[in-house]
């Protein structure tokens, strides 16, 4: 068979979104909905497997080995080989992942932030009590200052003993990005390591992975593939300083000579290969990749700094228009402190709370989302300037009716 052609894609053109038609869909930080190239790529991994069988297998996993070198191109990995990434099928898995492999030390802590998205505290939280260390809770807000982050507090705890911090790229209330490289500089100086929940980031705002320790990130979101295809990143400077604890029969050296050999090769001895890969330990979803190897090469063809400047020229108009009618952004005023999410909460004197506004917006064919008392914009590469006047015109006439 045929593999599914390279998507020629551009700026706003939602030609490949027809499912969407007739919809103004900003809500990308939440679900992304699956392309025509990506439901393609679906389709065409179900009918290799359809026709072929076992027969499809190995150039399954050939084409996800060729994903991972795409997956560092397309991000800014260290190495172009994808050696820095392995497979988890979401955001929770890998967290808990290095949770459970990383060289835990008696007596330093671990600091997670208030407000976090449970996924980045959860795990972490359970690591301390079965390692019996300390876990620090932060605030945000000081490094949501508006004039610029203070890392006082921060450093206060690193002082204390820490050795890792755990925070979002972005977070999934307010769209904050995380002042990543202050942070890592920061964590290198107290030798405590730094861990990124990349979903709201990875697909849409640039992430400095050489700076990071770790990420973990699904697939549905920004990346625009679907649930259970995620990744983790792990920075080459920690090869050989893990532990995997969640091995399986494809985390040991030749994990698969007794299946193809002519003889018996069977040997449950074998150690456990010296590669990030080892963390996945068994079969991956061939659909749920097949999604993201189609969803990369789109993001491929225009590149995350595009990506996000694009997005940018469309939450700038939106903010405005949200400001004039009486709304309060958390967006930053520093370009360079902020996300692909907007986020705003209604006028003081709205009779609608964010749940209602949601609900009205959804009434008039716009798909937004109202994460933890925020109402939440999130348009991608596809969305277009005509889509941010009409939701203007749409808060306007919900405004009147009320």
């Amino acid at each position: 068979m045929e593999a599914v052609s390279h998507p020629q894609v551009s700026f706003g053109d939602l030609s490949g979104f027809s499912s969407l038609r007739g919809h103004h869909y900003l809500n990308h930080a939440a679900i992304s909905p699956p392309s025509q190239w990506v439901q393609a790529g679906i389709s065409d991994v179900l009918d290799r497997f359809a026709q072929r069988g076992s027969g499809a297998f190995l150039e399954v996993v050939e084409t996800r080995m060729r994903l991972k070198e795409r997956l560092a191109s397309l991000l800014g990995a260290p190495s172009t080989d994808g050696s820095d990434f392995a497979w988890c099928s979401n955001t929770t898995s890998g967290v808990q992942a290095i949770a459970h492999a990383f060289p835990w030390r008696k007596g330093r802590g671990i600091v997670v932030f208030d407000g976090e998205f449970p996924t980045n505290v959860i795990p972490w939280e359970q690591a301390a009590r079965r390692e019996m260390i300390p876990v620090y809770r932060a605030s945000l807000a000081p490094l949501m200052a508006p004039e610029a982050a203070d890392l006082g507090p921060l450093e206060r705890l690193l002082r204390q003993g820490v050795q890792l911090v755990a925070i979002s790229a972005v977070q999934f209330q307010t769209g904050f990005r995380a002042p990543i490289r202050a942070l890592a500089m920061l964590c290198k100086r107290y030798e405590a390591a730094l861990f990124i929940d990349g979903i709201q980031a990875c697909g849409s705002t640039p992430l400095p992975l050489e700076e990071i320790d770790f990420m973990s990130t699904g697939g549905h979101k920004w990346m625009m593939a679907v649930e259970g295809a995620g990744f983790m990143y792990i920075h080459p400077r920690w090869r050989g300083r893990l532990t995997t604890q969640q091995a399986g029969w494809l985390s040991v050296e030749e994990p698969l000579d007794f299946l193809f050999a002519g003889h018996s090769t069977l040997n449950h001895t074998k150690p456990i290969r010296d590669d990030f890969s080892a963390f996945e330990g068994g079969a991956q979803s061939a659909v749920c990749y097949a999604a993201l190897d189609a969803s990369t090469k789109t993001l491929e063809s225009l590149s995350i700094p595009a990506i996000y400047r694009h997005i940018q020229c469309l939450l700038d108009p939106l903010e405005e228009g949200l400001l004039q009618r009486g709304f309060h952004s958390a967006r930053l005023l520093d370009p360079s402190r902020r996300s692909c999410s907007l986020s705003v909460r209604p006028p003081l004197s709205s009779p609608f709370d964010v749940a209602e506004w949601s609900s009205r917006l959804i009434d008039r064919h716009i798909t937004v989302s109202t994460p933890d008392g925020w109402l939440r914009f999130s348009p991608h590469w596809p969305n277009h300037l005509e889509q941010i006047s009409v939701v203007l015109e749409a808060l306007d006439e919900i405004m009147e009716s009320a």
